[in-house]
C-alpha cells in the first residue's frame, strides 16, 4: 500500500503538475515566475514541516501520520484542481490567427506586448493563491511518507523483507 502511495504521490507531484506548468501559464495569464514559485513551493513545504513531522511522527503512530498525509496530499490536489471548476472555459487570445497561413507573418496586425514586470498585485491573483496553498498541502501530505514510511516497514516486516518492501 504503501508502494502505491509513494507512486501515486510521485506521479502527481513529478509528472502532473511540471507537465501542466506551459497550461498553467496560458489559461491563468501567469508568468513562468509565477509558475517556477508554485512548483518551488512543494519544496518549501517540505523543508518547513519535516523536522516537525520526523520529530512527533516518529514518537507517535507512524500509520496514523502516513494515512493522513496521504489524506492531506488529496486535499492539495483537490485544491490545485479547483481553479480548473472555476474559471470559464479557455478561449485562446488570438484564436482567429489559429489557421493556416502560408505568409511570413501570421500576426502582423497585433502590437507588441509591453514587458512590464510583474506588479506585486499579480502575486495576489486567488488562482496562484490556490496552486501555492495546493502544492503546500502536497508538500505536507508527503512528508511523512517518505521519512516515517522507512522506518514504519523497517518495524513492521521481518529483517529478511524488509529490502523487497524499501
Amino acid at each position: 500500500m504503501l508502494g502505491i502511495c509513494a507512486f501515486i504521490q510521485s506521479f502527481v507531484v513529478n509528472a502532473i503538475f511540471p507537465v501542466g506548468l506551459s497550461t498553467l501559464e496560458k489559461r491563468f495569464k501567469m508568468t513562468s515566475t509565477h509558475t517556477g514559485i508554485i512548483s518551488s513551493w512543494y519544496d518549501f513545504a517540505v523543508l518547513l514541516v519535516v523536522f516537525p513531522v520526523c520529530h512527533w511522527g516518529n514518537s507517535g503512530h507512524k500509520g496514523q501520520w502516513i494515512g493522513w498525509g496521504g489524506v492531506v496530499m488529496a486535499l492539495g490536489s483537490l485544491v490545485c484542481a479547483m481553479p480548473h471548476w472555476l474559471i470559464s472555459p479557455y478561449r485562446p487570445e488570438h484564436s482567429e490567427f489559429n489557421t493556416t497561413d502560408f505568409g511570413q507573418c501570421t500576426y502582423r496586425d497585433i502590437e507588441p506586448e509591453h514587458c512590464d514586470k510583474a506588479s506585486i498585485s499579480s502575486y495576489l491573483n486567488p488562482y496562484f493563491l490556490l496552486f501555492v496553498l495546493g502544492q503546500t498541502l502536497h508538500g505536507v501530505g508527503s512528508t511523512p511518507l517518505f521519512s516515517i514510511g522507512t522506518t514504519f516497514i523497517d518495524e513492521n516486516v521481518s529483517q529478511k523483507a524488509s529490502p523487497v518492501y524499501l
